[in-house]
């Protein structure tokens, strides 16, 4: 379920832009998806990702807080066959339905300063495969595990990894590999145990953030707004 971090956070940093002040609707409900209509709630943002070579349909809704939204859920993807599970977080509630065919993952914040609950639903898209999107400066070598995802709207791509490397190393790699390529270095890391970097090149903006976790293992997180070369 880690996938559902990085997909928020590449969600508000490359998207952000094209969820304020936009309303759309919904015209069709295929199967397997949530019909909001009658629920109260505010269709906000839409667009397709690509999550590992998976393309992905991304739906975003702002729910006011006081009505039943888990219930909601649960609701609609059992009466559709699902097997829907929940599970709790630091900022709401994440979870499932899994239907014979597919499986629509969704996650619930209630992040502080924000009126009302925000719901990302992910629906995968079926047919053809997509390939798994690459970001358009160097991987960080020696890697031990990692994911991608990509905003095909936005252009922008977010990866995080594990690595051994602590975060100094890390950031002296990209900053090397960065300059190199032309881009300059807007804000430099200065925590210890999170080092965040940002560059510039052009219009593009690339934050490296690197983080000490509790099982020795560094999180890197790599973000290309706009990184179609």
């Amino acid at each position: 379920m880690r996938r559902f971090h990085f997909v928020f956070m590449g969600l508000l940093l490359c998207g952000a832009c094209a969820v304020s002040g936009r309303v759309f609707r919904i015209h069709q409900i295929a199967p397997g998806q949530m019909n909001t209509t009658g629920l109260g709630w505010d269709f906000a943002y839409q667009t397709v990702m690509n999550i590992n070579g998976t393309r992905t349909d991304l739906q975003v809704y702002a729910v006011n807080p006081d009505l039943p939204i888990i219930d909601q859920l649960h609701d609609q993807f059992t009466e559709q066959g699902a097997e829907v599970s929940f599970q709790k977080t630091a900022n709401g509630v994440r979870g499932s339905a899994r239907f014979k065919d597919q499986t629509t993952n969704f996650l619930v914040l209630a992040g502080p300063g924000l009126p009302n609950r925000m719901v990302f639903l992910f629906y995968p898209t079926l047919g053809r495969a997509a390939g798994a999107p690459a970001l358009p400066i160097p991987d960080y070598p020696g890697e031990v595990s990692g994911q991608t995802v990509s905003n095909e709207k936005t252009g922008a791509i977010c990866r995080i990894i594990a690595t051994e490397d602590d975060p100094a190393r890390v950031q002296a790699f990209y900053a090397a590999a960065l300059t190199s390529m032309g881009w300059s270095i807007v804000l430099p890391p200065t925590a210890r145990s999170t080092r965040m970097a940002i560059y510039q090149k052009g219009k593009k903006v690339c934050l490296v953030q690197s983080a000490q976790r509790v099982d020795g293992l560094n999180r890197l997180t790599v973000l290309v707004n706009n990184g179609a070369f």
